[in-house]
């Protein structure tokens, strides 16, 4: 419970902070893109919207079902903020991305069958990343960089539950 309401304090100080920053700059209606489909785990932050809309700021989200997507429509200017995780973005590019606010650290947990023993032998192999552009694949990267390989193919499958259903499925 204790960690829930952290989750939220932080997603209300982070939305009401960014709305704040973009406000600031322009009197226009914030336009804000959402890396991902709405889910329950942004139930906190939409809570913190409605937060910082109550202290001025007007806003209008767009959800993006890829975080790629989310991402071209901030550098081409159709949308003023972003939330999401853009590190590879970040790695690749000049991009004018700044991170506002980090609302959780990202962690990366293999998931394989037993054959692999350690992440070297997952050299060649497909790999499932949440999206293009995001902290999986940059997380992914990172790996590849620092062990000396290459993973295989990769496939973009957004959503913690979508991807655990399509490892199980095969």
């Amino acid at each position: 419970m204790r960690k829930i309401l952290r989750n939220a304090l932080v997603y209300f100080a982070s939305a009401f902070m960014a709305l704040t920053i973009a406000a600031s700059a322009q009197a226009a209606k914030i336009r804000i893109a959402l890396a991902e489909t709405p889910s329950d785990e942004l139930a906190a932050f939409f809570v913190a919207l409605d937060h910082a809309k109550a202290n001025g700021p007007e806003y209008e989200w767009t959800a993006f079902s890829d975080e790629e997507l989310a991402i071209q429509a901030i550098l081409s200017g159709q949308m003023d903020i972003g939330f999401g995780t853009p590190y590879s973005v970040m790695q690749k590019s000049k991009a004018p991305i700044r991170i506002i606010y980090q609302l959780s650290k990202l962690k990366f947990f293999p998931v394989t069958s037993k054959k692999y023993a350690k992440l070297e032998d997952l050299n060649g192999e497909p790999i499932m990343l949440h999206s293009r552009g995001g902290g999986t694949e940059s997380i992914a990267n990172v790996i590849e960089e620092k062990l000396n390989m290459k993973f295989g193919k990769r496939s973009y499958v957004p959503g913690s539950a979508n991807r655990i259903a399509a490892l199980i499925a095969g």
